[in-house]
């Protein structure tokens, strides 16, 4: 199966890559150590920019501000629980967030607080499968990319002031 890689440098986080395969993206690593991390673990995946275009570009436009949801085949491994609770993360809109009990209340399954912390740990789709609009229950970044709030805090913000923007405007 084809699979590779690009490279979108961003204002806001960076370096950000995407790895996609003929069955849609499969990883997007919002960090250059992250991706370095995947390389290490995946050398045999080669940069192909043509495969990875659509990608790239609606992930340019989300930083831009001009795209608000992705629409892109996704490539998802998981548990049935795991891919549950990735949906209901898709359903939170742009500049929103849920807290983990929410989340387990939208899946039918309020005591699963952890376990949906757990699930939001194992999405290797981040911003396309938006687990960073998942915060505490007293509203507070916890957890994003293990302690990288500072990551969580400006995609918020982002979304916040586009989101403004927009409201703004109409």
């Amino acid at each position: 199966m084809k699979r590779g890689y690009d490279i979108l440098e961003t204002q806001l986080l960076g370096t950000v890559a995407v790895v996609v395969s003929e069955n849609g993206v499969e990883e997007v690593c919002l960090t250059k150590e992250s991706f370095k991390d995947y390389l290490k673990h995946h050398p045999e995946v080669e940069q192909n920019p043509k495969l990875c275009q659509e990608a790239i570009s609606q992930l340019d436009a989300y930083f831009k501000g001009e795209r608000l949801n992705f629409e892109l085949p996704l490539a998802l491994e998981g548990t049935e629980f795991r891919k549950q609770v990735w949906e209901a993360l898709m359903q939170i809109p742009y500049g929103e967030t849920r807290s983990y009990g929410e989340i387990a209340k939208s899946i039918g399954n309020p005591k699963a607080v952890r376990a949906v912390g757990s699930a939001n740990k194992a999405n290797v789709l981040p911003l396309i499968i938006p687990c960073h609009r998942v915060i505490g229950a007293k509203g507070r970044l916890v957890g994003f990319m293990g302690a990288r709030t500072d990551l969580q805090a400006r995609l918020l913000a982002h979304e916040e002031k586009i989101r403004s923007q927009r409201l703004y405007k109409h």
